[in-house]
């Protein structure tokens, strides 16, 4: 017998996991997108990456593990609670916005040349 609140997980599970799959994706992007500004002659504005951004695994394994770490707990937090689900939405625009930086800067030093 199906208890009655199973489609609500798994709808819910499937948001989290989408919000998940978006963090890690834009955090990725964000890093390509990066080493592209850099190699057009932008700089790293991120105080905590600076150091990193150098190295060639460094950059790929912080901006993996970081959203990975974070869809884990997304995906453990209960069920019934929304608080992870907001604050991890918040943090997919976030990087949307970073990305969108990210772009616009590259286009900017792509004309620039």
């Amino acid at each position: 017998m199906a208890l009655p609140f199973a489609p609500l997980a798994d709808r819910r599970t499937q948001v989290r996991l989408t919000i998940g799959f978006a963090m890690v994706a834009l955090n990725l992007f964000d890093l390509l997108l990066t080493k592209l500004v850099l190699a057009r002659g932008g700089v790293e504005s991120n105080p905590i990456m600076q150091g990193l951004v150098t190295s060639d695994a460094a950059p790929w394994a912080v901006k993996a593990l970081v959203p990975a770490a974070a869809t884990a707990v997304l995906l453990f937090t209960p069920v019934h609670s929304r608080r992870g689900e907001r604050l991890s939405a918040a943090v997919v625009g976030i990087y949307s916005a970073i990305v969108l930086w990210n772009t616009v800067l590259l286009g900017y030093l792509w004309l620039a040349r």
